[in-house]
């Protein structure tokens, strides 16, 4: 069986599995597409009863940030760089059992990320 035959055989064993999937790749398309107003429409005439429980959830969150969700669609920004970074001093840190000097800190970042060349 190919993956599409079981997702679609898996799909068909239940009612609520067949619309919450539908729904989420109606979704998906929607940010592929880059389209707020379907994006707004699937959200907004999503029959809740006929869901799972966390999808239920996710869609009163999209109904409630849908002002913020729109800012998403319209500019290119995205804070993904910073939480990245914020991401690997973490795991710096973690790994180091802690630094004595902010210095040594940020120089392992730096060589880390390749900003700093070590002259060997």
């Amino acid at each position: 069986m190919t993956q599409k035959e079981i997702v679609t055989y898996l799909i068909n064993t239940d009612k609520t599995l067949y619309k919450t999937y539908n729904l989420y790749q109606g979704i998906l398309k929607s940010l592929d597409d880059k389209d707020f107003n379907q994006f707004k429409k699937i959200i907004h005439n999503a029959k809740t009863k006929d869901l799972i429980k966390k999808t239920k959830q996710a869609i009163k969150t999209f109904i409630n940030m849908e002002e913020y969700i729109k800012n998403a669609f319209i500019y290119e920004y995205s804070n993904g760089i910073t939480e990245g970074m914020n991401n690997l001093i973490k795991q710096v840190i973690h790994s180091a059992c802690g630094y004595r000097k902010f210095n040594h800190l940020k120089i392992r970042i730096l060589l880390i990320k390749g900003i700093v060349k070590i002259n060997a």
